[in-house]
């Protein structure tokens, strides 16, 4: 692991004693900070050394005293075991770890969304988009969903991002909906660790899996979003003048559903030019 406590940061090798994870390649890798699970990393799937597909989950974890361990997850007995996947996303919100995507030995497998309450030990499966190799990230309630590869076009990565709102998504269950009530997603903007000049038009990059600032918002509101009366000095001296607006942005990245049984559930965003909004 990497020492960030003090500069210069230092690669450190753990001394983790027990038993271990079987050895895998293509897992999830996510940490916890809430619940019975705080202050693990949590590993999830994965492919193993003779290709097949795994389902476990191990934490590691570090005792008071110093020592790292690895412990095996829980799993519920008597429910239905979790689908066996790798090239998958894993995200905590709260107590919950939501596994989306993946591959599977068998392409007509549903590698939906699966959620693990590390409360209970108990599985919840839901229908979602099926898409692997992709970056995942969790804003609020919102799980967003960029690149990676279709079923359909296997060999063709795809640079669309798909938003999937997990208070619609998750509605059929109020115990997981409780737990991730107060987390909701205030406003349409969300902040990037990756600075971007304020204006430039966000153009997602083929393949490249980075979270960048987005402002998501439906199609109908777009243009009264992007267009603002100008407030510079010299704009102000033109206020008898109101056809002239200040533009943020060239275009507009808006919400198309893609789920027409629940169109809230899961949209995909688009950019379309302010121009087309307009006609």
């Amino acid at each position: 692991c990497l020492n960030v406590e003090k500069a210069p940061f230092t690669w450190v090798k753990l001394e983790v004693s027990g038993d271990l994870p079987p050895a895998r390649t293509y897992h999830s890798a996510a940490y916890c900070t809430t619940g019975s699970a705080t202050g693990m990393m949590v590993i999830y799937g994965g492919r193993a050394s003779d290709q097949a597909p795994l389902s476990d989950a191990w934490g590691l974890r570090k005792h008071r005293d110093g020592r790292w361990d690895w412990v095996v997850a829980p799993y519920k007995q008597n429910t239905e075991p979790p689908l066996k996947r790798y090239q998958h996303s894993v995200n905590f919100i709260g107590a919950l770890m939501f596994i989306v995507g993946g591959r599977t030995t068998h392409t007509a497998d549903q590698t939906g969304l699966e959620i693990y309450d590390t409360e209970t030990s108990e599985w919840h499966k839901f229908s979602c988009l099926r898409r692997f190799r992709h970056a995942c990230w969790a804003i609020g309630t919102t799980l967003y969903v960029f690149g990676g590869f279709e079923y359909e076009t296997p060999t063709l990565p795809t640079d669309t991002t798909i938003k999937l709102e997990l208070n619609s998504l998750l509605a059929t269950n109020k115990v997981l909906l409780a737990k991730i009530g107060g987390l909701a997603d205030k406003g349409d903007q969300f902040v990037s660790t990756i600075p971007q000049t304020p204006g430039t038009p966000i153009l997602p990059s083929q393949g490249t899996h980075s979270v960048r600032p987005v402002v998501s918002i439906p199609a109908a509101t777009a243009k009264k979003k992007l267009e603002k009366k100008p407030t510079t000095p010299e704009a102000n001296k033109q206020k008898d003048n109101p056809g002239k607006v200040f533009r943020l942005a060239p275009a507009a990245i808006v919400d198309v559903p893609i789920n027409p049984q629940n169109p809230q559930s899961s949209t995909q965003m688009k950019m379309i030019p302010l121009e087309s909004l307009q006609e």
